[in-house]
């Protein structure tokens, strides 16, 4: 545990916070009480905020719903989690799923308990999901002396995508897979696809929550323009611990059109205090540093310059359907529907969750995964995209499936 707990580098804390005081006290004797009363008010905020993130790991800790736990190796030495949700009748023509969480959270923030998790949903519905934990989250890890973490978002394209339509696929036996990126786990298969990396033709159908095709809509956003400007606060910043720390105030006092991002009246205060606890993980400078570049350059490449994911749209042709809430605050509409129009699918759908389209509410960006009304309201779309494109047209025999079944369980 930290001593100040949101901030990473405790070095700089002493050096920027601590010593001034200190050299005050020396050289003006007569600013001693006030120095004092400084240094007891820090140490005050680092005991509050040491029994906030205690608290909520007690009171708010949640269990993983899923069945097994397996592990999927990148080439470049990251060990992934893939927490498997077995369907409840194994027998099934279904393609297994792959369900990927979006940027700055973890598995938690589309898998978080048995009543807001698409995982279990189609569970339920005899599908085979695994949900992953992207690399830099707290369960994966680099196999290295310095647990390297500074990694930008052409590696999840070209190492932890391929990396893991590879391992379910052997997991399972299954010929293809479906893909459900919520956020930036939807734009992770849309540069995949778009660059026809190896596996690529072993995708199904495609499902996007809210994922964003274009970055430039941030240049006119009040909101995020402070944080994109700041980056260099992003190494001071523990996000897990400041989730910790906000999130047993969620929903006890007023908050500010802006600080509504996360937080709308779609979703249950309890479950937004359970989200903050548990979901939040820290963003890799370098991947921040690759979004800020997007954004000043009105473009959407590789760090070497090598790959446009923007013109690659073009070469997706599977089955895909699109998602975004009226609401999001955080991926515009726009962003997603212009990725909808720009693929070559002949099948794709485009659907804007609002009160217009008969919805109970216009969605945010969290609620479209966790809301109240999500599992009677969204997930209905997306199992009847899945039992349209998600399932093998040739017919198997029972002895195969069984095989399959078999094969998944000694992998275990």
């Amino acid at each position: 545990m930290r001593l100040f707990p949101f901030l990473k580098q405790q070095k700089l804390f002493f050096l920027y916070l601590l010593i001034p005081l200190i050299i005050i006290v020396i050289l003006s004797p007569w600013l001693q009480k006030v120095s004092f009363f400084l240094i007891f008010c820090l140490l005050s905020i680092v005991l509050l905020c040491f029994l906030l993130i205690q608290f909520s790991g007690v009171f708010y800790q949640v269990k993983d719903p899923a069945d097994h736990l397996f592990y999927v190796h990148t080439e470049d030495n990251w060990k992934l989690p893939l927490h498997y949700h077995a369907p409840i009748l194994p027998a099934t023509r279904k393609y297994p799923l792959i369900l990927v969480h979006g940027l700055a959270s973890n598995k938690h923030s589309v898998d978080l308990d048995k009543r807001h998790s698409l995982a279990y949903f189609l569970k339920q519905h005899n599908y085979p999901v695994f949900v992953v934990n992207l690399r830099g989250t707290k369960q994966s890890y680099h196999r290295s002396k310095d647990a390297y973490q500074d990694f930008c978002f052409d590696d999840f394209v070209f190492q932890d995508a391929p990396s893991i339509i590879r391992r379910v696929r052997e997991l399972t036996g299954a010929p293809k897979v479906i893909w459900i990126g919520h956020s930036m786990g939807a734009m992770i298969l849309q540069a995949f696809l778009g660059q026809k990396l190896p596996e690529h033709e072993n995708v199904a159908c495609f499902i996007s929550l809210g994922g964003p095709g274009t970055w430039t809509y941030l240049n006119h956003d009040s909101t995020w323009k402070p944080l994109l400007k700041s980056s260099s606060l992003n190494p001071l910043i523990d996000l897990p611990s400041l989730g910790k720390i906000v999130s047993p105030f969620l929903g006890r006092f007023y908050l500010p059109e802006k600080a509504k991002v996360y937080f709308s009246k779609d979703i249950e205060h309890q479950t937004a205090r359970t989200l903050f606890a548990n979901s939040l993980e820290n963003i890799s400078t370098g991947l921040l540093n690759q979004i800020k570049n997007w954004v000043k350059n009105d473009e959407e490449m590789s760090v070497d310059r090598k790959w446009d994911y923007r013109k690659g749209l073009k070469n997706i042709v599977i089955p895909s359907l699109f998602i975004v809430g009226k609401g999001d605050m955080i991926v515009a509409p726009s962003s997603t529907k212009f990725v909808w129009e720009n693929i070559s699918s002949k099948d794709k759908k485009f659907v804007l969750l609002s009160k217009e389209n008969g919805m109970s509410s216009d969605y945010c960006h969290i609620s479209i995964i966790t809301g109240s009304k999500t599992s009677q309201e969204v997930f209905p779309h997306i199992l009847e995209w899945l039992n349209k494109f998600g399932i093998e047209e040739k017919n198997r025999n029972y002895l195969s499936l069984f095989k399959k079944y078999l094969h998944l369980k000694r992998k275990d």
